[in-house]
């Protein structure tokens, strides 16, 4: 079993005001850690704070 070395969590800000500038922010941070080695690790985590909606993707690095 390959050993978790590092971790982080990615997020995201998505709030009305800029509705049309929001497409695939998460997704872009997402996809750059993962060419760098980083694997997404668990579920998209929703968080809803003052008209803002907070998107969440746990990222880790495995031992190699």
């Amino acid at each position: 079993m390959d050993k978790i070395t590092e971790d982080k969590v990615l997020s995201a800000l998505y709030t009305q005001a800029d509705a049309s500038d929001q497409h695939d922010r998460l997704t872009k941070k997402v996809n750059e850690h993962i060419q760098v080695g980083w694997q997404p690790y668990g579920p998209l985590g929703k968080t809803i704070l003052s008209d803002t909606l907070i998107l969440t993707q746990p990222m880790v690095r495995y031992d190699t």
